[in-house]
């Protein structure tokens, strides 16, 4: 079995000059995978929000999903 975890936050007004990087959002992601013989699975759970200042006359979008998979080898069986 193992975990994971990961965190970004990238500030409203941050620019680079070599490569594009999304401004203004948090993300944070957790999940985890295992194996159990010939089955394996896994789930991951994330969560993503852009306009961090709360400015009035931007939307604000607000994301979470949720995935979940096992692969089960039915010719084995």
């Amino acid at each position: 079995m193992s975990l994971f975890a990961n965190h970004k936050n990238v500030a409203p007004l941050y620019q680079t000059l070599t490569s594009y990087v999304q401004s203004n959002i948090r993300s944070s992601e957790a999940g985890a995978s295992f194996q159990l013989g010939n089955v394996n699975g896994g789930a991951v759970f994330s969560t993503a929000r852009d306009n961090l200042d709360d400015i009035a006359s931007l939307l604000t979008t607000q994301t979470k999903q949720r995935s979940f998979n096992v692969s089960v080898p039915l010719a084995q069986m």
